[in-house]
């Protein structure tokens, strides 16, 4: 089975951190434990996440039984450097390892003809006009073991490579 990441916000920035993207490029989606796994966003004053925005999402297909797919809102807490992190429910991490045991099956009967992917999307909310935030900086951490601090995908990028001046225009206001 084929694997892709995309969506955590990483096109055209070079303040990706390679060792773990590197990392996340080896990492097979069907053997991760959900509950595991956590996302944390490190923003600007000027900039938020919407509630309930953070998102993680699952798509397989093979040509033989279709497309299977499964999305999940991620809830809030704190991680070990005490950003806000997003993370899985109980009940979620559940419903993800039964998706992840029925793919297995389709990667097992047909390795080549399987392929899948995983996304990660954070909304975002904007309190400050966007001509504003020409120079702003936030980076991403992602964590595979709650008991260590996450680690960082993205190192202080720039919001205007992540997000494009329109974008900005239009996200909405925060609280």
């Amino acid at each position: 089975m084929r694997y892709l990441l995309f969506g955590l916000l990483l096109a055209g920035c070079g303040s990706v951190v390679p060792r773990t993207a590197m990392m996340l490029n080896a990492m097979n989606p069907l053997a991760t434990d959900p509950a595991a796994l956590a996302v944390s966003v490190d923003l600007p004053p000027s900039l938020g996440i919407i509630e309930d925005s953070v998102t993680f999402g699952v798509e397989a297909s093979n040509p033989d039984r279709g497309i299977r797919t499964g999305q999940w809102v991620l809830f809030e807490d704190r991680d070990l450097e005490n950003r806000p992190q997003y993370r899985f429910s109980d009940q979620d991490a559940k419903d993800l390892r039964d998706l992840q045991s029925e793919l297995a099956v389709w990667e097992a009967d047909d390795p080549d003809g399987t392929q899948g992917s995983f996304s990660v999307n954070v909304g975002i909310c904007r309190d400050a006009p966007a001509e504003t935030l020409a120079d702003a900086r936030g980076s991403l951490f992602i964590s595979m073991d709650p008991n260590r601090p996450p680690m960082p995908l993205v190192r202080n990028g720039p919001i205007n490579r992540l997000v494009d001046t329109d974008t900005l225009e239009a996200l909405p206001p925060c609280g």
